[in-house]
């Protein structure tokens, strides 16, 4: 952050975050110009207090709101249409709460899916390429909480429409790179991860975006979810992570995610947009809709 008060380190784990100062956050602005100012004359006489601050205390209670959208599929034939998920948690999360901006983390996530919805919403709307698979978009909370929301809408959303999901796709930090990766729970000899991969490898192709697949068994007695698709995985849900990162363990976000490569974000978002009509037959044409 340009002019910061503070100059971040890369990450470094929590428990050696340690010092006996007081540390404050803020945005760059005139007042904290001045403070900077103040600081660099101080010849020893000057002593910065800060007060009426409240005592630090954890949050028994955190409420959180998930947004889903739908678009039906065409039933030509009588038969249960299969649904296509495509999720991204919303919230962001820094060491100074009040100051994340999230911009790759997850605001790119949230951009592609809206565009996603926006471009097959104009695709549905016509007969001709009005696709034979219902399109579900969730903007899932509580993603830094170890993925609450996502857990708190599996629990509470009709069985039925859980247990229809074809794929769930989920997107996490995808707004900069060159590289991407798809983060699933199963092995590629499982034939619909096969399936699933081979679809977009082929979109990533055309778009010139290097994919690679990465497999990580769940872990049921680990408390921390690694990746949103993995509480899909354990309802039994073929579902995959889509993300510029290529393990869970990279950093991510934080009080300089401000910015993202618009052009990489639109490219990943025109790929994902190719991968979900092939995935919906018959295959609409999209470049005079995105």
């Amino acid at each position: 952050m340009p002019g910061a008060v503070l100059a971040l380190r890369p990450w470094i784990p929590a428990a050696r975050l340690q010092t006996k100062a007081p540390v404050f956050f803020a945005f760059e602005s005139e007042a904290t110009a001045k403070l900077r100012s103040l600081v660099a004359r101080n010849t020893g006489d000057t002593q910065i207090v800060a007060g009426g601050a409240e005592t630090p205390r954890r949050q028994s209670q955190v409420r959180v709101t998930n947004l889903q959208g739908w678009i039906g599929g065409k039933d030509e034939g009588g038969e249960e249409v299969p649904t296509v998920a495509v999720i991204a948690h919303y919230d962001a999360a820094a060491v100074a709460p009040a100051l994340a901006v999230g911009a790759d983390s997850n605001g790119s996530g949230v951009i592609a899916l809206l565009q996603l919805a926006r471009a097959f919403r104009k695709l549905y709307a016509e007969s001709k390429t009005h696709g034979g698979t219902n399109l579900l978009f969730v903007l899932s909370a509580a993603g830094r909480l170890n993925f609450a929301g996502t857990k708190h809408w599996l629990a509470h959303t009709d069985p039925q429409i859980v247990s229809n999901i074809q794929v769930a796709l989920c997107l996490d930090t995808i707004g900069s790179g060159d590289k991407l990766f798809l983060h699933t729970s199963k092995p590629m000899k499982d034939s619909g991860v096969a399936s699933l991969f081979g679809t977009m490898q082929s979109a990533a192709a055309d778009a010139g975006v290097p994919l690679q697949l990465v497999h990580k068994k769940i872990n049921i007695s680990d408390p921390d979810i690694s990746w949103e698709h993995e509480l899909f995985s354990r309802k039994r849900v073929l579902a995959a992570t889509l993300s510029r990162r290529a393990s869970a363990e990279e950093p991510r976000g934080g009080l300089l995610d401000r910015a993202v490569d618009v052009e990489a974000l639109a490219r990943n978002t025109q790929m994902l947009a190719n991968t979900l009509a092939r995935l919906v037959p018959p295959p609409p044409p999209l470049k005079r809709f995105l």
